[in-house]
């Protein structure tokens, strides 16, 4: 099994140097770079609604070489070493020792995976400080304490990289009203659905919703009082007065989790990911994202001219890599049923596993809305629960179909 992890490691290796040989220095399409880029350069606290973590990890490999390019090699280093480290969990946790290479297959050679790692953005770091997280957290049901405290510290370095490591776990009080919260009637919005603006739930947020109109632009901190207070009050009473219009955009979401181009209210689908990643918002060349340029420009201002390749070949693997479809069907089946196919050790890592991949792709879609960037995190404890949970059933036909014969 270690040779056959050292060769997916090395093919991940080569589609990693091949990727960087074809565009470099990173995929900067992406808005949010420009953002991480503010806070390296600027101050760390330079939008509100974002952790600071991704922009510290920016000043401290700018100390190291001031070089964009440096950037993206120690992500497509941390994309391997998290196949790494989702193969020796799940191999902690019982089973056949090859059941590890299914998530660690999907990090070292995933087209998605290469994708994120290759962009300026945080999910590289948090995919990574999730895979430390849940191999720390198998160590821990066998081998003690200090593995349950660097599992919290890397839950914690998640939280610092992304806010989507934060779980809500407050249960919420259910009370009903029939008007709006005091205060909160000017962020109802009077037009009806069929006469909005035909944009995502992003668009919606950050440019025309009577919220952005009422409190100012969301990555700004706001000069309205209690302003965050409100927005949670009018938004629990729309979900309790309001359920199946909330059902509705979340079941659009779901289908995407499937269908990743299908239509719904969230974000990018897995194709407009891609072409935001490779030329900003436009999404088709020659265009370029200012925002980002100007910043990466004062901090990266002695990097050489970038290369942009033929990404063709890069972009068809990552369709054909793309975790969806009946595969994303099989999978979320298994992540329900692995913990009552397997026993013992393997019960326990299915659930871990499980759960994780569950809360990362359900999360986002229940609390904000869908963006297939949110979904790629999810795909190494998808598959490593997958695998479980496979081997299982696996068992329990063969056992079946001895007993029949005997």
């Amino acid at each position: 099994m270690l040779v056959a992890l050292a060769a997916l490691l090395g093919a991940g290796l080569l589609l990693r140097v091949y990727f960087l040989l074809v565009w470099r220095p990173a995929l900067t399409g992406f808005s949010d770079t420009g953002v991480y880029f503010q806070g390296a350069v600027a101050s760390l606290w330079s939008s509100p609604g974002r952790t600071a973590g991704y922009s510290m990890f920016l000043r401290v490999l700018h100390a190291i070489s001031p070089h964009l390019i440096l950037v993206t090699i120690v992500q497509h280093g941390l994309g391997l070493l998290a196949a790494v480290l989702f193969f020796l969990a799940v191999r902690r946790c019982g089973g056949p020792r090859g059941l590890g290479l299914a998530p660690a297959a999907i990090i070292a050679l995933g087209g998605d995976e290469l994708f994120i790692e290759h962009a300026a953005l945080s999910e590289a770091v948090f995919i990574f400080l999730l895979s430390a997280m849940l191999y720390c957290a198998v160590r821990a049901s066998q081998d003690g304490v200090w593995w349950a405290a660097l599992a919290g510290l890397c839950a914690g370095l998640g939280v610092w990289d992304r806010v989507a490591g934060v779980e809500m776990v407050a249960v919420i009080a259910l009370w009903l009203v029939f008007k709006p919260p005091p205060g909160t009637r000017p962020l109802c919005e009077p037009t009806p659905p069929s006469q909005r603006h035909d944009h995502s739930n992003a668009d919606y947020i950050f440019q025309y919703s009577p919220a952005q109109q009422l409190l100012g632009p969301s990555y700004l901190v706001s000069k309205y009082p209690h302003a965050m207070a409100l927005l949670q009050k009018w938004s629990e009473a729309v979900i309790l007065n309001q359920p199946l219009d909330y059902l509705h955009a979340v079941s659009l979401d779901a289908i995407r989790l499937v269908d990743p181009n299908h239509f719904s209210y969230g974000a990018y689908s897995a194709d407009e990911l891609v072409a935001y990643l490779l030329y900003g918002p436009e999404m088709h060349p020659p265009e370029v994202n200012k925002l980002v340029t100007s910043w990466q420009r004062l901090l990266y201002p002695d990097d050489p001219a970038a290369h942009h390749g033929d990404i063709g070949p890069l972009k068809e693997w990552e369709r054909i890599t793309r975790i969806d479809g009946v595969w994303m069907v099989i999978l979320l089946a298994l992540c329900l049923t692995g913990p009552w196919l397997v026993a013992g050790r393997a019960r326990a890592g299915t659930t871990l596993f499980a759960a994780t991949a569950l809360v990362l792709l359900f999360f986002p879609i229940l609390t904000t809305g869908y963006d297939y960037r949110y979904t790629i995190p999810a795909f190494g404890p998808l598959l490593a629960a997958g695998a479980l949970a496979s081997w299982g059933l696996v068992v329990r036909v063969t056992a079946r179909v001895r007993t029949a014969r005997a």
